[in-house]
């Protein structure tokens, strides 16, 4: 089903009886997989700072659920990017104000490697290096639920949150008659507009296991200088980890994204210079698994004590786009956090 909305938070069934995980213990499993944002809350008063960085492969083309030749996309819009490596730089800050309440703050450095090959002009190919601040998200994350239940603890928050559109929308490339376009939706650091973020997120704990859901949603207002908007952006995911020798956490977790096509349009983008130029062809969705490693410092580390570094690695087991688009190699995030 075409722009499938992944809304619906469903944990997963590992509610087994065990001792209940004590509230002040520090496992490396009290964060979700790095891959998630937004997943816990913090005590009035307390501090988190890290570093996130995320690396998106991809190569190819898709279109519905198939894959199509880069010659067939090429006839249909001369230029296209073969290859593409994005590569994100997230600062993470996040403060308790209350027990209940805590706010994050995520600004973002990008850099976009492409590949670009023609079919004019000899069939020419090219490398264009883009890097510059992406849009910047500020979110409250809400506690709605804490309970002892079934010899686990369960928590629930909302998180609601808006993108701030810190973003470049003018980014360019020079066609094989230089004449200088606009990039592709797709390939612009922004969105140009202010979004708000609406979600809600679950997770359970007991002393060997944790896992959690969650579901964020990007709904786009109005339209930017260019004159179009994003589609909105619907994502939903559910986790579980397990504990290993006190020290690291191993996880598996399932993540589903929908996105719709942009309205409006950006009249210096020609809808058939190059591939992910059609507004009416930006939509699609996609189901991704991810294995994960949370490793936590504990109090025989030292001054190491409660850093914690995180990775995760992502492929794709479905993807389904309304026309041609980027196909999706992996995913790969890593990660440094501390809390004072």
């Amino acid at each position: 089903m075409r722009n499938l909305l992944f809304a619906g938070v469903t944990a997963l069934a590992l509610f087994t009886y065990v001792p209940v995980r004590a509230d002040d213990a520090n496992q490396p499993d009290d964060h979700a997989p790095i891959g998630v944002m937004g997943d816990h809350l913090h005590k009035k008063g307390q501090w988190m700072a890290g570093y996130r960085y995320k690396h998106v492969r991809t190569s190819g083309y898709r279109e519905g659920t198939d894959s199509v030749s880069l010659a067939s996309v090429q006839k249909a819009y001369g230029e296209a990017a073969a290859e593409m490596d994005m590569g994100m730089h997230m600062l993470e800050v996040m403060y308790g104000v209350t027990d209940d309440l805590t706010l994050m703050l995520m600004p973002q450095y990008m850099r976009m490697e492409m590949t670009h090959q023609s079919s004019h002009g000899g069939g020419h190919s090219h490398k264009h290096i883009d890097k510059e601040f992406g849009d910047t998200e500020v979110t409250a994350l809400y506690s709605i639920l804490r309970r002892e239940s079934g010899g686990a603890n369960h928590r629930a928050h909302l998180n609601i949150g808006v993108s701030l559109p810190t973003g470049s929308i003018d980014e360019t490339f020079v066609d094989h008659h230089n004449k200088v376009y606009h990039l592709p939706y797709n390939m612009q650091f922004g969105s140009g507009t202010f979004d708000p973020i609406l979600g809600a997120t679950y997770t359970g704990e007991a002393p060997q296991w944790s896992w959690g859901a969650q579901t964020l949603n990007t709904i786009r207002l109005g339209k930017n200088d260019n004159g179009y908007r994003q589609g909105n952006r619907y994502t939903a995911t559910a986790w579980a980890a397990r504990n290993l020798a006190g020290a690291f956490s191993l996880s598996f977790r399932i993540e589903g994204e929908a996105w719709r096509n942009v309205e409006g349009r950006d009249r210096s983008l020609p809808i058939n210079i190059i591939a992910g130029a059609d507004p009416d062809q930006q939509s699609g969705e996609r189901v991704l698994a991810h294995v994960g490693l949370n490793l936590l410092a504990d109090d025989r580390q030292g001054i190491f004590s409660g850093h914690r570094l995180a990775a995760e690695f992502g492929i794709p087991l479905h993807e389904r786009f309304s026309g041609p688009q980027p196909d999706t190699s992996y995913r790969l995030s890593l990660a440094y956090q501390f809390a004072f």
